[in-house]
């Protein structure tokens, strides 16, 4: 999946150009992790929020993931579902998209994008610069970037008002990155669930 610009529902954003476009909700909690909505409800909600895609990111395990998969294969829903896990590393928080295990947690930022990357899985920096949820630092962002450590993408759009206050300055920060910019609502509870996302062409994440 190719990230492409984002909106933000809670603003109540449209793009009036997204002909041929998708929304992937790449970042979201469920019950099995510290989430409060279920996968059953999870699913209902995206569906409602007329989502194409969402990735099941709970901290350090990929159960709930699984969970969500199951149950579409059953209703025969055509929502696809990225397995993805937030990752607690020393450093802060990691999200790793198509992956098929959680890597171990509290190890350092550097092992644990290698234990993704080992998976075929997509590496995304969920909240940088984030102040109240343990979040990479810029010194962190520039030290992974200068040793050539890949990094698929940046969430510039989490909707929670500590997130919002940094938008500005990780967009700056990322004109030298050059990292993807990508949405994600970083659900925990089900009414959040789309509040951002993430516009990319076509309707599969594959």
């Amino acid at each position: 999946m190719d990230a492409m610009p984002f909106q933000e529902r809670v603003q109540g954003n449209e793009r009036s150009d997204c002909t041929g476009y998708s929304r992937a909700d790449i970042h979201m909690h469920t019950n099995m992790g510290d989430g409060t909505a279920s996968p059953a409800r999870v699913i209902e909600e995206a569906t409602r929020k007329r989502l194409q895609v969402i990735a099941i990111t709970d901290h350090d395990h990929v159960e709930g993931a699984k969970r969500v998969s199951e149950l579409i294969a059953q209703q025969g829903s055509t929502l696809h579902v990225i397995t993805g896990v937030e990752v607690s590393t020393r450093e802060g928080h990691l999200l790793g998209l198509f992956v098929k295990k959680a890597p171990r947690a509290l190890r350092s930022v550097e092992a644990s994008i290698e234990a993704i990357k080992e998976q075929g899985g997509l590496v995304i920096i969920p909240h940088p610069l984030g102040r109240l949820v343990p979040s990479l630092s810029r010194a962190k962002i520039d030290s992974l970037l200068n040793k050539g450590f890949p990094i698929d993408g940046i969430e510039i759009y989490n909707p929670s008002p500590a997130n919002a206050s940094m938008r500005s300055t990780v967009r700056l920060a990322n004109a030298q990155w050059r990292l993807a910019e990508m949405g994600g609502s970083d659900a925990h509870f089900w009414q959040h669930i789309g509040a951002a996302y993430t516009l990319f062409p076509g309707s599969s994440p594959d």
